[in-house]
């Protein structure tokens, strides 16, 4: 689909800027099949390895080593994909991708969201004095992304030319699947966001 072409061409412009990053490998989570196969797809000389109940693919891409995995729904699911991916696969940056929902007024259905940032707006310590998304004795709550990779993701869409809308704006993340308007009014009301979605602070 629309998103995984995004991500390929992001990921082979990245993996193509020169020798810097040496042979460093990229990571790649999906939190579904749906989301993750339209790459599973592109990579090259494909290998499988389960480490903690998920399926690791590796190959590469552009020449560049690649892993791959379908993490699971959720924030937790998604923090040990990612701790997995640098630690045993050495991983010297980590791409997500996947399906949310928009929650800015300007996102419509099947548009695009490149991320700035994310936060949990599910983190909730307001009974302690602290605003809703912050995480206390953190030197931060939101985490921004890789100004290149966004850079480069935004010009991959202009390349593409594809007639898609992409945004560029904060992701929420949450334990919680928003199906209701007052939800979602809320969470563009506290955190300003462009869309929510299950993992990605998480990362």
């Amino acid at each position: 689909d629309e998103e995984s072409y995004v991500l390929y061409f992001t990921l082979r412009r990245a993996l193509s800027q020169g020798d810097k990053g040496g042979n460093m490998t990229i990571g790649m989570i999906g939190a579904m099949e749906e989301e993750a196969e339209g790459l599973a797809e592109k990579l090259e000389g494909r290998q499988e390895e389960v480490c903690a109940g998920m399926r690791f693919l590796t190959g590469r891409i552009a020449g560049k080593e690649v892993a791959l995995v379908c993490s699971g729904i959720g924030k937790v699911n998604a923090a040990v994909a990612a701790s997995i991916l640098a630690e045993h696969f050495h991983a010297g940056c980590i791409l997500n991708t996947g399906i949310a929902g928009g929650i800015a007024p300007e996102v419509k259905l099947g548009d695009i969201v490149l991320s700035t940032d994310c936060l949990e707006h599910d983190f909730d310590v307001t009974a302690f004095g602290y605003e809703k998304g912050v995480i206390p004795r953190m030197k931060t709550s939101t985490f921004p992304a890789d100004q290149k990779l966004l850079e480069l993701a935004k010009s991959c869409e202009e390349e593409l030319d594809s007639g898609v809308t992409v945004h560029t704006g904060r992701v929420v993340s949450g334990d919680l699947f928003v199906a209701s308007r007052e939800k979602k009014e809320e969470l563009y009301r506290d955190f300003h966001g462009s869309c929510c979605e299950m993992e990605g602070a998480a990362i």
